[in-house]
């Protein structure tokens, strides 16, 4: 058994510039694509990221076997993505510079950093910005296919919406909800006992002048000291097990235009009403017909995806020699 030092090594010296240890290893091609190759030092450059992991985790077991198992599946999608190039070009498919930027401003807008940011992430990965649009632009040549010659082939049947709502019903309970109004008198924090005693009573005296009548919106104005009190004390609906467990066990034993008790919690005493509910219950097909519509269009494409690339392997001269 090769000793974990020398495995360690041998990992190692894969990561450096090959000069270090004396003459430059030899190139060679170790797979050919139709009339494309791809080189030992392509896939060794692809290969590097995760060499570094690999090196970088000393409980893995039997690594030379672990590599050999990665760097075949790499070689693969290698061949995936010059099968994906050869197939735009027959298409007359291509990608833009221009579409290529708007894709990278998507992603530093939707992750909201700057470039600078993204390509200081990139280093950290061991990978450069050419490398990261050249990645991009497969996604796109892959995204541009699927648009022209997979998509207008899914169609998603009624029936098939139906069988997944069948399987998935446990997805679609709705949540229980209350719309609320709360009147909230805050206690500051340290109050003694006869300070909390004097503001449950204030919160006493405005829970009697409800119960005879009185406008809950206009006492909420008046007396509320949370950031609703301009709203009427309106928070809107809230969701089962949001708020602190006596408030919730409270209001969610109430039916709609019920005021509560004085309920103390951790900040104070609250009044709450319950103005509507919903929820509790499972959504009607109807509801989320197209939310499962795009849930099979999306699993029915990737399998298509998948048999499209299956597909063209078996049409084309792949040679694989590593």
């Amino acid at each position: 058994m090769m000793k974990p030092i020398f495995s360690l090594c041998v990992v190692l010296a894969t990561l450096l510039p090959m000069s270090v240890f004396g003459a430059a290893v030899e190139d060679r091609i170790v797979a050919v694509v139709n009339n494309d190759v791809i080189t030992f030092l392509d896939l060794e450059k692809r290969m590097a990221p995760i060499m570094r992991k690999i090196a970088e985790n000393p409980k893995m077991s039997d690594k030379a076997a672990v590599i050999g198992e990665m760097r075949r599946s790499v070689l693969d999608n290698m061949v995936d993505n010059v099968l994906l190039r050869q197939e735009a070009r027959r298409l007359a498919i291509e990608v833009t510079g221009e579409d290529i930027q708007r894709a990278v401003d998507d992603v530093l807008a939707q992750n909201h950093i700057v470039l600078d940011d993204l390509k200081e992430e990139l280093k950290r990965r061991g990978a450069t910005m050419e490398e990261y649009r050249d990645e991009l632009n497969l996604q796109l040549l892959k995204g541009k296919i699927v648009a022209k010659e997979i998509r207008p082939k899914i169609t998603v049947r009624n029936e098939e919406i139906g069988e997944y709502y069948g399987k998935h019903k446990k997805d679609y309970e709705g949540k229980e909800e209350r719309r609320l109004r709360q009147i909230l008198f805050a206690v500051p924090r340290g109050a003694d006992d006869a300070g909390k005693s004097s503001i449950k009573e204030r919160a006493e005296r405005v829970l009697n002048r409800l119960r005879a009548g009185e406008s809950f919106e206009k006492l909420a104005v008046q007396y509320s000291q949370d950031p609703a009190a301009q709203s009427g004390g309106d928070l809107g609906f809230v969701e089962r097990g949001v708020m602190f467990n006596v408030v919730d066990e409270a209001a969610f034993s109430l039916a709609p235009g019920e005021v509560s008790e004085v309920i103390e919690s951790p900040v104070g005493y609250h009044i709450i009403k319950v103005v509507e509910m919903k929820g509790k219950g499972t959504k009607p097909l109807e509801e989320v017909r197209d939310e499962i519509e795009q849930i099979v269009g999306m699993e029915k494409m990737q399998k298509r995806l998948e048999k499209w690339f299956q597909d063209l392997r078996q049409q084309s001269h792949i040679e694989v020699r590593l």
